[in-house]
């Protein structure tokens, strides 16, 4: 029987849109780098570059038309990714993931005051999940929300919140009741940044200057009730609802940062001459460059597939932890390749392959650590949820 609903073709509107993206990432960002890398950020550099973003179309293209999005599928998203992943990590929120916890939890009302803002380039989200006792282990949160009427009395401290100290709000996921654990005991909160009670406490000097977490504290902080997202008890649910996509999202940054690696160390073995000749002749270089080319290709196609699946409506989550874990396992190779081949110049920071060794080496903590993926994997093939074979 011939197979005819495996797509491989990339539809016209999508190259156009990563040729778009390609040149805002080469001639407004790429200057930036160092910049950026010494500085940060800063306040008005963000608002300068959101604009062109918004201006340009391509801010906010995981949200829906309807509210002002872009409305790309999540194998478009992936493609996009490739191009943002060739640039500073600093640099990426120009092409806002919007807010798919609002969009897929939250009241009308909610989405007009929160997600309509943030597509327009408006508000900055952040999640606060992680605690000082709780990171993979959602059990283990210990921040809490009591119940006062129409309101509700959150305290307790989060750490790892990426850019808690810029953004407008945090979706604070916190006890509601103990007795019923993770399901059904822990709610998420949409609270504002300028709420009495919420303060940053700290910035933490990381790996890596796009590893730009903190630390914040509740105290008697006040939410009103009608600040719940998704329901009292349903914090597992709101969670569980975009960690896959976004697991899977590092497929698309990874590939990205790995072809530009690639194109670099290409392009430096040709012309670096070593006892009468270029390095690029010699075997040792000529199988990390092919090394790298393999890891890509495999992990574009896991990418493609797992995006294409999700697209599709499936239940991607098994595969969503094999794509994190390859995809991290294989940036952190090429980038240690590219090292390699450049010699002393590789650990210089004239060059921007020791930024990216570091950053890399972040992702196989971020998000998730791969450890905890393989768990994930194991279980579910163990528990057999999951066939050992591949299910169309």
């Amino acid at each position: 029987m011939e197979v005819t609903d495996m797509e491989f073709r990339v539809p016209d509107e999508i190259k156009e849109l990563k040729k778009v993206v390609r040149r805002f990432v080469e001639e407004e960002l790429r200057p930036l780098e160092r910049e950026v890398e010494e500085k940060g950020v800063s306040p008005e550099l963000r608002k300068a570059l959101t604009k062109k973003a918004v201006d340009l179309g391509i801010y906010a293209l995981a949200m829906p038309k309807e509210y002002g999005g872009g409305g790309l599928g999540l194998l478009g998203q992936v493609m996009i990714a490739e191009e943002m992943g060739r640039i500073h990590p600093s640099l990426r929120f120009v092409v806002s993931d919007g807010d798919q916890m609002v969009l897929h939890w939250g009241t009308e009302e909610q989405k007009q005051r929160y997600l309509v803002p943030v597509i327009r380039g408006e508000k900055i989200p952040a999640i606060g999940m992680t605690e000082p006792d709780a990171g993979s282990d959602i059990s283990m949160i210990k921040t809490t929300a009591v119940r006062d009427g129409d309101h509700w009395i959150l305290n307790g401290t989060k750490h790892f919140t990426t850019y808690a100290d810029i953004a407008d709000y945090i979706k604070v996921f916190a006890v509601t009741d103990k007795s019923k654990g993770a399901r059904g005991g822990i709610t998420c909160f949409l609270v504002d940044t300028d709420t009495p009670g919420f303060r940053v406490t700290k910035v933490f000097d990381s790996i890596a200057r796009s590893l730009h977490v903190c630390e914040e504290v509740f105290e008697n902080c006040i939410v009103p009730h009608e600040n719940v997202l998704g329901g009292v008890g349903q914090g597992h649910k709101v969670f569980g609802t975009t960690y896959a996509m976004n697991r899977g999202r590092y497929g698309g940054f990874c590939v990205g940062i790995a072809e530009y690696l690639l194109e670099k160390c290409r392009d430096y073995a040709k012309q670096r001459v070593l006892f009468g000749e270029p390095i690029a002749n010699r075997q040792a270089i000529q199988w990390m460059l092919a090394d790298t080319a393999i890891d890509i290709y495999a992990t574009r196609m896991m990418t493609y597939n797992f995006a294409w699946r999700y697209d599709q409506g499936m239940d991607v989550r098994h595969e969503s932890s094999m794509v994190k874990t390859f995809a991290v396992e294989m940036v952190g190779r090429a980038a240690d390749r590219a090292i390699q081949i450049h010699g002393g110049m590789g650990l210089m920071k004239d060059l921007p392959f020791e930024r990216i060794y570091r950053e890399v080496r972040a992702l196989r903590i971020a998000g998730g650590t791969t450890e905890i993926q393989r768990m994930i994997i194991a279980r579910n093939i163990l528990r057999g949820h999951v066939s050992t074979g591949y299910n169309i």
